[in-house]
Parts: structure tokens; C-alpha cells; sequence
């Protein structure tokens, strides 16, 4: 009996502290085009979506992320921004709901330019956009809010 006990107890614990595996939900489909000297980058990226307006939207939700966890080789940015993206999500989840749920990543988006149109790939519909993103104002966002360190990483 007491074996079973410590049995039941022992497979709830290793359930409970298996830590979830955490995704990210953007692809790294990103590439450099140019990176301009007056603190503005423009990437290509892939959009996924069932329409211009949703796949657009994903592309630019991509292209921030990847500049602000992954970082972009070739660029100003080839390290991220923000160093570790899971503790900075979990202690500033307001800010990134408004960044990329509630359109405030647009002030940082200048321009978006579709390259290709919509096409099908893998039962979903991509299409490839130029973003032109001003990383300057990204960069004094971030340290404003406190989300990283003013004059570094």
C-alpha cells in the first residue's frame, strides 16, 4: 500500500514538473535587403494567412520578432535585442499583447510592400513581403518601457 503511494506520488511529480515546451510563434523566414544608415532595416519575409491583409500582418509580426529575439546576421542587429525572450515575455506581457496583438507594432513599420502574391504552400496560403522597419524608435520603445537596458542589450 505505502509503495503505491509513493508510486502515484512519484509519476505526479515528474508529470507536474516536466516544464511545457515553449514554441515560438513566428518562423525565421526573414532575410536582409538593406540596412540603411538612418536607423531604418528593410527585410523580406514570408507571410502566412487566408487573405493579403492577415498574411501581411503575420509578416510583420515575424520580422519584429525575429529582430527583437533571434537577431538578423548581415545586419546592425546580428545579436537580438532583447536577450532572453521567454523571461521578457512573462514579465511584460501588456506590452507585448499591444505589440503585436493590438497594432502597436505599426509605429515602428514604415512601409510593407508585397512581392509576391498569395499563394498556396502547405494547406495554408504565404505570400513574401519587403518591411521597412525604423529600428531606431523600436530601440527607444524597448528601453522606455524597460523591456532592455538603455545603450546596449
Amino acid at each position: 500500500m505505502c509503495k503505491k503511494i509513493y508510486y502515484i506520488l512519484f509519476v505526479l511529480l515528474v508529470f507536474t514538473g516536466c516544464a511545457k515546451k515553449i514554441q515560438a510563434e513566428y518562423s525565421a523566414e526573414v532575410t536582409l535587403q538593406s540596412n540603411d544608415h538612418d536607423g531604418t532595416m528593410t527585410v523580406r519575409c514570408f507571410g502566412y494567412g487566408n487573405n493579403n491583409q492577415t498574411a501581411i500582418s503575420n509578416a510583420q509580426k515575424n520580422a519584429l520578432s525575429v529582430l527583437m529575439f533571434k537577431g538578423l546576421p548581415g545586419s546592425e542587429l546580428r545579436v537580438p535585442l532583447v536577450d532572453n525572450e521567454n523571461e521578457s515575455k512573462n514579465s511584460n506581457p501588456t506590452y507585448y499583447k499591444n505589440l503585436f496583438e493590438n497594432g502597436y507594432s505599426n509605429t515602428f513599420i514604415i512601409s510593407s510592400d508585397i512581392i509576391s502574391p498569395l499563394v498556396d504552400y502547405n494547406n495554408t496560403k504565404r505570400l513574401i513581403v519587403n518591411i521597412k522597419i525604423n529600428i531606431n524608435s523600436l530601440r527607444r520603445d524597448l528601453e522606455t518601457n524597460k523591456i532592455i537596458r538603455k545603450f546596449g542589450y
